[in-house]
């Protein structure tokens, strides 16, 4: 994939559709590289790292201001086949999604046929609606798409941070304190 077309990181606008934990991170950098930020929450309260929240019924407002847009949602009802045509060709069309949230958030017939009639710039993949990706799907052969092979979160030290916050956990619970990274099982993440 040639991304040469987009020149210099400062001054783009990098959309986060789902900033939780992982895309406040992602904002945080951006701001380091003198990008605008604009992200989708399900709550809308001002962030310190985004320039600009939208809520969820804005999310076509936001795709059309970003160069870059990271989608970053759960796997839940409300986020299934989130990102359709619609969607896609709110984007400008030198634009780049990087999907690294779950495969069933996005489309991808939709965003086949974005990439191959140009209505979006290029994609990053780490995700996908079937795993493996088959053999036969054209993401493997469409020019301006990268795939990667669901490792977006692949760290070398992850097993060391897995037992810290399972360590701390086991203390906080002995203790009769709030555990770390609790899962909502009624938002489902």
């Amino acid at each position: 994939m040639d991304t040469s077309r987009h020149g210099p990181l400062a001054g783009k606008t990098l959309g986060i559709v789902g900033v939780g934990a992982i895309g406040s991170e992602i904002a945080r950098r951006a701001q380091g590289f003198h990008m605008n930020v604009a992200g989708v929450k399900r709550n809308p309260l001002p962030m310190p790292e985004v320039n600009q929240i939208f809520g969820p019924d804005r999310l076509h407002e936001m795709l059309s201001l970003a160069d870059f847009v990271v989608i970053l949602v759960p796997a839940t009802p409300e986020t299934y086949r989130m990102i359709g045509e619609s969607e896609l060709r709110a984007m400008k069309r030198t634009a780049y999604l990087v999907n690294i949230a779950r495969g069933t958030v996005l489309v991808e017939s939709a965003l086949v046929r974005a990439l191959q009639e140009n209505w979006i710039a290029g994609a990053v993949l780490d995700v996908f609606e079937k795993e493996p990706l088959p053999g036969d799907s054209p993401l493997w052969t469409i020019e301006n798409v990268l795939v990667t092979p669901h490792l977006s979160g692949n760290l070398r030290d992850y097993a060391n941070r897995v037992m810290a916050i399972f360590t701390e956990n086991y203390r906080r619970w002995k203790a009769g304190k709030q555990l770390l990274n609790v899962v909502d099982l009624e938002r489902g993440y």
